[in-house]
């Protein structure tokens, strides 16, 4: 009795390992949102980073932001807007595991996209007394939100149905053990 349970020790422990490395080995997808803009448009930026130097926080300076997208919709003033940002359209720094930005000063987002032909053409935000700017153009200020700023994980889906499966095949093998 005592072999079968060290026997699914193990196997628990190297899924859990296996699927540790498989996270670990690829940079994440990350959403970061705002609403609440005086215009009434939100924000989404969709990126993928990793802690590649290990110091708690994704840095796109530590080169750790591998692609972004940013999509501005739902404004009165300016057309929705969607772009694919270059390495030098996207300065993000922000701590890993935190829904929002810290305290700390050198934490933010900063876009510059787009032409002013577009009417979006970038945006820049933080905890910088609570709000965000979208910059129309190089002349002024767009609409301002005083909304929080969200970042989130995104799940991928090849990850969760590895892990459904892992523990499928563990559920199946317990099941035969215990017959």
């Amino acid at each position: 009795m005592k072999t079968i349970h060290v026997k699914r020790m193990l196997q628990a422990l190297a899924c859990i390992a296996v699927w540790g490395a498989a996270s670990v080995a690829h940079a994440a997808p990350y959403l970061l949102h705002q609403s609440g803009f005086s215009d009434g448009g939100e924000i989404n930026l969709t990126f993928e980073g990793i802690d590649g130097n290990q110091d708690g926080s994704i840095s796109s300076w530590a080169g750790e932001v591998t692609q972004g997208f940013i999509a501005f919709s739902g404004s009165t003033d300016i057309p929705d807007f969607a772009s694919e940002l270059g390495s030098n359209e996207l300065f993000l720094k922000f701590t890993v595991g935190k829904g929002t930005f810290e305290d700390d000063m050198t934490q933010g987002v900063y876009v510059t996209v787009g032409s002013a032909a577009m009417g979006f053409h970038g945006y820049a935000g933080g905890n910088l007394g609570g709000g965000s700017i979208i910059i129309i153009n190089s002349l002024g200020m767009g609409p301002r939100s005083l909304s929080p700023i969200t970042i989130s994980q995104v799940p991928e889906p090849g990850t969760l149905l590895s892990m459904a499966l892992g523990l499928a095949t563990l559920a199946v093998y317990g099941r035969r053990q215990s017959s």
